[in-house]
Parts: structure tokens; sequence; C-alpha cells
């Protein structure tokens, strides 16, 4: 832990972006997704059951819910984000017209090969 160095900012190569995309579409990302969100409910159901007059615990136990919502947020508009970035980056794969903007006229006619 010597080295740690707090960077906010995240870089990701192309191959972790390809991974990321690719686990985004994959189905055990929405039962992962499921399990973070599991976890905030957890959170939200200690703060639910702490007793009222325990005023310090129950200011407690609202901090860490919302910290744990704000987080579960975060990570995933984070991962929506550069998903969604990546696949706008990619080249398209619509097919192109060969040759785009040339006109070969009303009298053109197109050869059929059987």
């Amino acid at each position: 832990m010597d080295n740690f160095e707090f960077n906010p900012e995240l870089e990701l190569n192309q191959q972790e972006l390809a991974d990321l995309t690719g686990i985004y579409g994959q189905p055990g990302f929405k039962v992962l997704n499921k399990i973070h969100r599991n976890a905030v409910d957890w959170f939200i159901k200690q703060c639910i059951n702490t007793d009222a007059a325990d005023k310090d615990k129950v200011l407690s136990r609202h901090m860490q819910m919302q910290t744990a919502a704000k987080l579960y947020t975060l990570l995933l508009d984070n991962v929506n984000n550069i998903v969604v970035e990546h696949i706008q980056g990619m080249p398209s794969t619509k097919p192109v017209e060969g040759a785009p903007g040339l006109d070969f006229g009303e009298d053109a006619v197109e050869e059929t090969v059987i």
C-alpha cells in the first residue's frame, strides 16, 4: 500500500473497453447488478429497522445507506456511460454504398447474374 496514489480519473485501454462491453451484454451482468442492488437494499433495511429513539445510530445508518446508494448509482452510471461511448466510437457495421454520390443516370441497367 506504500505506492497507493489516489487518481479519480479512469483510463481504460482498448482491451479493457472491449471486455467491459462484452460483459455488459451478458446475462450474468444483470445478475451481478441484482446482487449489487441487494447490497444497497441491505443498508436501507438496516436504516429502516433502527430504533428511532437512537438518533446517533439513525444518522449513522442513514449516512451508510446514502453512501451505498450513491456508490451503486455512480458505478452503474459509469459502466453505462463507458459502454455507450465505446460502442458509439466503434466503426459502423452498416453496409456502405460502394460509390456514394455516384449517379449512373436513368439509362443505367442493372445486370442480373443467374
